[in-house]
């Protein structure tokens, strides 16, 4: 099974409608449906620290939050401590010559992994593209010949949650999105 390591920034996307890349994380998740989804303890955190970053800025409605919440909660993603990856972490940032490390985090595992970390954090990616071509931008990502069929679509016919459409109905009523 392939592996795929990915951030809270793709996760965000994928699960809010409206946001800038939400088609495309929609669409690599569906594309990736079979693929073991990897993140590093900081996912959790992190993706919940930019929810309620929004909360705060009345960016969406703490109703959607706690509906964004179950979203992301269903994602199939397993959160892997690897002792290892604190210290390749720092090492990437070195090699990046980036000053905040946590974003390395995600590309730590990767890279330990052997495998690709997508993300949707654009600066991050511009940030390291150079130096790490193992890190993807969901922005450049369209896949046409793939099903749409995955992850998002099992979730709503009986998945982890089977309640899915109508969630995400309501989260683009919430939105203001169509």
């Amino acid at each position: 099974m392939a592996e795929i390591v990915i951030d809270a920034s793709l996760a965000l996307h994928a699960t809010m409608a409206g946001h800038e890349y939400n088609a495309q994380a929609r669409r690599f998740l569906s594309d990736n449906a079979t693929a073991r989804l990897l993140a590093p303890p900081l996912f959790e955190a992190e993706a919940d620290s930019n929810l309620r970053r929004m909360i705060s800025a009345l960016k969406i409605k703490p109703g959607a939050a706690a509906a964004l919440v179950q979203l992301l909660d269903a994602l199939p993603l397993e959160i892997m401590q690897d002792a290892a990856t604190r210290k390749r972490a720092r090492e990437l940032g070195d090699r990046a010559m980036l000053d905040k490390i946590y974003d390395c985090t995600y590309a730590a595992l990767a890279d330990l992994r052997g495998v690709e970390l997508w993300t949707a954090d654009k600066r991050f990616y511009n940030a390291v593209s150079g130096a790490l071509p193992f890190v993807k931008f969901i922005g450049t990502y369209w896949n046409h010949e793939r099903s749409a069929t995955g992850v998002l679509d099992r979730l709503a016919s009986g998945g982890a949650i089977g309640n899915f459409r109508a969630t995400s109905a309501t989260l683009r009523r919430a939105l203001g999105t169509r």
